[in-house]
């Protein structure tokens, strides 16, 4: 009896063993399985798909443009398209936020400027240039005026096609008093939803389109465009909730989109090596 016993514990024992081996492989298969695919979350190959497909639409939303990160002369946006057969020029993204925007305003804006090219920029530059030194300005002083209005070529944001001037008269006169119009007033709160922000206080005029992710997130914090390129690139991951229905995306400033892992909404460039990548979460 006691041999039979032992026979039967041994076959008990055998069956409980092999019942904690499969659950334990259940449960590691659980957790790897989890941590690959958690919500939010897509599988390594998808994510490789998607950087393959991403890397050849990287925007240029939030190219710095100045006398330290000046543009090719040669550079021109390959997407513009005409504003109501004005003569005015901007990427097609930026076009479509600024018909929506304007078509909804009580009191019409015009706009005085879009895509200018290096060259033309150049020339507006050295013609202004000009002007001052007929004045009497001495060269140091007329390079010191000069900035107020213009860029030399290659270093005016203009060049993106992402920035306009807009007037609150069809005469398309660029007033420092801007802000305090009733467009000015209107576009200080609502621009942003439109993906749009005001650039600095020197140029009241000018608004430039960032993609309406971003627009929201300067416009809460209060930042400009160069202030929120340095926050990001001090946050390295931003998570945040934005539109209506508080759509939750996680932003990442890197310098490779190889190690993204959430589905990408939009990628820009910063046009110093690194990458702005909007995700979904």
């Amino acid at each position: 009896m006691r041999r039979r016993g032992n026979k039967m514990d041994r076959k008990l024992f055998g069956a409980l063993l092999f019942g904690a081996v499969a659950l334990i492989v259940l449960l590691i298969t659980v957790v790897i399985v989890d941590k690959k695919n958690k919500p939010g979350q897509v599988p390594e190959d998808v994510v490789e798909d998607e950087v393959d497909s991403w890397t050849e639409k990287v925007t240029n939303w939030l190219w710095m443009v100045d006398e330290e990160h000046a543009l090719p002369i040669s550079f021109e946006p390959d997407n513009l398209e005409e504003l109501e057969n004005t003569g005015i020029r901007l990427q097609t993204e930026a076009l479509k936020a600024f018909t929506q925007m304007t078509s909804v305003m009580d009191t019409p804006v015009f706009a005085a400027n879009g895509y200018i090219s290096a060259s033309a920029q150049q020339n507006l530059y050295e013609s202004k240039f000009q002007e001052f030194l007929d004045e009497g300005y001495t060269q140091e002083r007329a390079a010191m005026a000069i900035k107020e209005y213009y860029s030399p070529g290659g270093q005016d944001e203009h060049q993106l096609g992402l920035t306009v001037d807009v007037c609150a008269d069809s005469e398309r006169k660029l007033d420092y008093e801007f802000r305090s119009t009733d467009q000015g007033r209107w576009l200080s709160e609502h621009a942003w939803e439109y993906g749009f922000v005001f650039r600095s206080e020197s140029k009241p005029w000018q608004i430039r389109y960032v993609g309406d992710v971003h627009a929201q997130i300067m416009h809460e914090q209060g930042l400009s465009l160069e202030e929120y390129l340095s926050y990001l690139q001090e946050k390295g991951t931003l998570y945040v909730s934005v539109g209506q229905a508080n759509l939750d995306l996680v932003i990442y400033y890197t310098d490779t989109l190889d190690k993204i892992p959430f589905a990408i909404k939009e990628v820009s460039g910063d046009n110093n090596g690194h990458y702005i990548v909007t995700c979904y979460r």
